[in-house]
């Protein structure tokens, strides 16, 4: 299973990637204990078609490494497809995530209940299963750096 989860990593290192941008990211996020800089692929929720905002999830909660990892010293670099950029990033409050959530639900049902079956969380039925899953998952947003005076 391992092996298996893997694979988006390994593809995001080829030509492939492109095709990958449209349902998932890869952060590079820093170790918090070893300082090592890591790749993770994670599922893209929800983009926010006026800000860029790109929206993911921690698919296996807030224990996640790269989660944790990225609360302790932010992300270095977001892939989106082909598109690298340096973010800005915030953790999403709950009524918001919860939001994401449904959109992510609505706009993409397939993908959300075979994403949810790969790490054996079951598909939100009702609006509570939906919230319990938000209160699980928690939402973290990436938007491009822009420094400023420029």
């Amino acid at each position: 299973m391992r092996a298996f989860l893997r694979t988006p990593v390994l593809l995001y290192r080829t030509p492939l990637r492109a095709m990958l941008g449209r349902f998932y990211v890869l952060i590079e996020h820093r170790g918090r204990k070893s300082g090592r800089v890591y790749r993770t692929v994670v599922d893209r929720l929800h983009t926010d078609r006026e800000t860029g905002e790109v929206f993911v999830t921690s698919a296996w909660g807030d224990k996640s490494d790269w989660f944790r990892n990225i609360q302790a010293t932010p992300s270095s670099g977001v892939w989106i497809g082909r598109r690298r950029f340096e973010p800005t990033q915030r953790i999403v409050e709950l009524q918001e995530a919860y939001e994401i959530h449904r959109k992510a639900k609505e706009e993409r049902p397939l993908a959300m209940r075979f994403g949810l079956a790969l790490v054996n969380y079951p598909f939100p039925k009702t609006e509570e299963d939906l919230r319990e899953l938000t209160r699980f998952m928690p939402v973290v947003g990436f938007r491009r750096f822009e420094a400023s005076g420029t």
